[in-house]
């Protein structure tokens, strides 16, 4: 009976044991879930952090390459417009040996060249404003900056060379109340006319000095429609002259390939000739120069 209460408790005690165990799994299974979940939903914060970490550094990038693409773009703008106003003042200096030309420096007020106008014997003639602009669009604005400019430097004309013209202006010279607007490539032959138009007119000071009238008759034509007219028909010859002169160099260049391939042609033809009567004759003809040194 006692053996059995004993064995009974044996039992007890080892099912107890069991549950225990049992517990014991289930809760440390409960931990290691609940432990797992804090260490993903750790690892999802620290992944979503370091994801919008490397965004932020992505878009920092961007922001940045954008940024210099900005300023390499700005930049190359500004050297194609220097480049533009070192030709201007080139242009001037090797043209006008005798005539002061004066660069605004960058950073101050004004425009791009101040072109003093002088005799050989270094008389004061007059004064042109020059404006250099390169750019993708025409600005109205450029015209009143350029006249303000004008009226600071006291210049009797202002010029605005310009890769752009106004809309629907197709010439290579125009103007525009009174600033004078042309393309790159006419700077010398306006400027040898305008400037000519300042010495004549300081010739005729000097000689009517006293005389009003006359130098406001003078100012008038200057001004005038059928001054520009005149300045704009000269500078179309000048054109056209050019163009002449480019198309003969083509038509000769022409001819002279044509007269070439013929020369060719005729050395090939002699030179078998020859081969021919060698193969007939079965001898070699007397030594001659070269075909090319004949026909040379």
């Amino acid at each position: 009976m006692q053996e059995l209460e004993l064995r009974r408790q044996k039992t007890a005690l080892e099912e107890q044991q069991r549950n225990i165990e049992v517990e014991l799994q289930r809760k440390l299974e409960e931990e290691r879930v609940k432990m797992t979940e804090q260490i993903s939903a750790a690892e999802a914060n620290r992944f979503s952090f370091i994801e919008a970490e490397y965004k932020k550094k992505i878009e920092d990038a961007q922001k940045a390459n954008e940024d210099l693409r900005r300023k390499l773009d700005q930049g190359s703008q500004q050297l194609q417009g220097e480049v533009l106003e070192l030709e201007l003042e080139h242009v001037l200096t090797t043209s006008f040996l005798h005539d002061q030309i004066d660069e605004v420096k960058k950073g101050q007020r004004g425009a791009d060249v101040l072109h003093t106008v002088r005799t050989v014997h270094g008389v004061e003639c007059g004064k042109i404003i020059w404006e250099a602009k390169r750019a993708d669009n025409w600005s109205e604005k450029w015209l009143q900056k350029l006249k303000d400019d004008q009226q600071e430097a006291k210049a009797d004309i202002a010029v605005l060379v310009t890769t752009v013209m106004p809309k629907g202006v197709d010439e290579i010279i125009v103007r525009i109340g009174d600033v004078w607007v042309i393309s790159p490539h006419a700077i010398k032959p306006v400027a040898e006319m305008l400037r000519n138009a300042l010495v004549e007119a300081n010739k005729l000071k000097v000689v009517n000095t006293g005389r009003n009238e006359k130098m406001e008759l003078l100012y008038n034509y200057l001004s005038s429609a059928q001054f520009s007219q005149k300045v704009r028909t000269m500078l179309d010859a000048f054109v056209s002259m050019r163009s002449d002169l480019e198309a003969e160099k083509r038509a000769m260049q022409k001819i002279w390939a044509k007269r070439q391939t013929q020369i060719e042609r005729v050395t090939m033809s002699m030179t078998s000739v020859v081969g021919e009567l060698q193969g007939i004759a079965h001898v070699e003809l007397p030594q001659l120069d070269s075909v090319e040194t004949v026909m040379v």
